[in-house]
């Protein structure tokens, strides 16, 4: 025998708001919104009490849905080769804004790329790994990890310079 609650589409509705809410929420929920600048956004995240990996994670995601210009993903390219040249994009690695703001940059590079080998776009990648991996506490700045990738960065660099 089927009780009514089996059947009605209230008992139907029900189960799908249940279901909806069960779905495990984002550590750290970013939202868009036309008054927030990306770099709003990496204060935000950099302030959370919230430890680097899940910061990463949500400066990543919303990186991933930036809308970025042109312009800016030159000015961000500037800045990224800028930065390593001077040596200066590991000496803070406690800095929270700053490695986040490092992150999105290249994240925002990589995505504009996407899986396109190109110089620039591998520079990119090995900047973002390092920024990653240091902010993290997985690699030290002087690890064998992260002089390998510069090795790699600077083969790419001098192929962005010719």
């Amino acid at each position: 025998m089927l009780a009514y609650w089996d059947i009605s589409p209230e008992y139907e509705a029900h189960k799908a708001n249940i279901a909806n809410t069960s779905e495990k929420e984002p550590v750290a929920k970013v939202e868009t919104t036309e008054d927030v600048t990306w770099q709003d956004k990496v204060k935000e995240i950099a302030s959370l009490n919230s430890p680097p990996t899940e910061k990463f994670d949500s400066i990543v995601a919303y990186a991933k849905k930036y809308p970025s210009t042109k312009a800016e993903i030159k000015e961000f390219e500037d800045y990224i080769i800028a930065e390593y040249k001077n040596k200066t994009y590991l000496a803070d690695v406690q800095n929270d804004e700053y490695m986040l703001g490092n992150i999105f940059k290249a994240t925002v590079v990589n995505k504009y790329y996407g899986e396109e080998e190109t110089p620039i776009n591998d520079f990119v990648f090995g900047f973002y790994q390092n920024s990653n991996y240091t902010f993290k506490g997985l690699e030290s700045t002087n690890s064998n990890a992260i002089k390998y990738n510069e090795r790699q960065m600077d083969h790419a660099l001098a192929a962005i310079e010719n």
